[in-house]
């Protein structure tokens, strides 16, 4: 699979990330449930209360609407490389809801593997193709992704569908739909049917701010692609609500200590 980000409507999104120097990206907001196989090297994923290594062959389901830090790390002299799942809302849905009653866990934060069956391996293979491949029907795609959901489920995981009730979470989610949209609090508390003073009351509770969650969103999804795809950076700044590319490198280099253009080298060298 080449570098880049694929979408398949009623089945779900995939993209292969390639890095040769280790960089920290610091809170990056994971809007939807995504599972993440590392071929090469080592990620290391942090939030408040933990953090773990999943290391060549491994694989990390990480729960939607959440925060983390996470660093990729090579193997000695070479390049890092993973890539990542991610299904449709509905597709998912539908999964969780018809094993409602099963007593498998709910993943609240996330599900590292370490030791990884080869099954495991070859249904993830035949999704990442089913979303790629249009010649596959989509009724077989989904079956394919579903099959991938059943090896978590045997693994000790389910994501969950439930609803986070957080305002900034909800604000985040609203966000990351556009990125690019000329986003302001005022239009934000109008959708949400609340004032704009509740609105920042209700953020400053949850220890953030409007802008701070602009902010994360919009560099969460730059850097995906970045890492995920060969979009020159001046539109990349365009995608994520900066007309300038020149002020979206210094809030770029601001957020994560080191530039756009860097990251990319990181993926060359």
């Amino acid at each position: 699979m080449q570098p880049g980000i694929v979408k398949r409507d009623e089945v779900g999104i995939t993209a292969r990330i390639t890095q040769y120097q280790p960089l920290e990206l610091t809170r990056l907001y994971i809007s939807h449930p995504v599972l993440i196989l590392v071929a090469k090297g080592e990620k290391t994923v942090r939030w408040p209360g933990g953090e773990f290594v999943i290391h060549t062959g491994g694989a990390v389901a990480i729960a939607g609407g959440q925060t983390l830090d996470i660093t990729n790390r090579g193997p000695e002299g070479g390049q890092y490389e993973a890539y990542w799942l991610v299904w449709d809302d509905a597709l998912l849905k539908n999964f969780v809801r018809q094993h409602s009653a099963t007593t498998v866990q709910p993943i609240h934060q996330a599900l590292p593997m370490a030791a990884i069956p080869d099954g495991f391996h070859a249904a993830c293979e035949r999704a990442v193709q089913a979303i790629c491949d249009d010649a596959v029907p989509v009724s077989i795609a989904q079956h394919h992704m579903n099959e991938v959901l059943l090896w978590l489920m045997d693994a000790g995981g389910l994501f969950s569908m439930k609803e986070i009730a957080s305002t900034s979470h909800r604000v985040r989610n609203m966000i990351s739909q556009q990125p690019a949209h000329n986003w302001a609090a005022p239009d934000v508390a109008e959708t949400l049917a609340m004032s704009e003073a509740t609105l920042r009351r209700k953020l400053a509770a949850e220890h953030t701010r409007f802008s701070d969650l602009l902010l994360d969103v919009r560099m969460s999804c730059a850097i995906q692609l970045l890492q995920s795809t060969t979009i020159p950076v001046t539109r990349i700044a365009q995608e994520v609500g900066y007309d300038s590319s020149s002020h979206f490198s210094d809030r770029f280099r601001q957020r994560f200590g080191f530039s756009p253009s860097a990251l990319r080298r990181s993926q060359a060298d």
